[in-house]
């Protein structure tokens, strides 16, 4: 279990997922725990207000942050296997600790 658990953590700390928002202002890099590694603006935001400029950038993180949750889920269920209780548990917390950093920015108004 230690090898396997030793395995897991390698592996998400490859994890990256990358987004754009939908009017391909900002594309956002996240690792696996959510964190923002790269950050690329268009050109584009030299034309829209910065409160727009604001929330492309979240709502980017925010889907990269999604599909970070779904890549790390994979990597757990692969390395422990599907049926492992300890791979599901891994993978709830890693989705819980992803979705609570989108819903306090979605209370303090940041997401929409």
């Amino acid at each position: 279990m230690a090898a396997r658990t030793r395995a897991v953590a390698d592996r998400l700390n490859q994890v990256k997922a990358t987004a754009r928002d939908a009017n391909d202002l900002a594309e956002v890099t996240v690792d696996s725990t959510g964190v923002l590694i790269d950050l690329k603006l268009s050109e584009r935001i030299q034309r829209v207000p910065p409160d727009a400029v604001a929330r492309a950038i979240l709502n980017a993180a925010q889907q990269a942050r999604v599909e970070a949750a779904k890549k790390s889920r994979d990597v757990v269920t692969e390395v422990m296997g599907p049926d492992s209780v300890a791979a599901r548990t891994i993978a709830e917390q890693i989705e819980q600790r992803l979705q609570r950093s989108a819903d306090e920015e979605r209370r303090e108004g940041i997401i929409r």
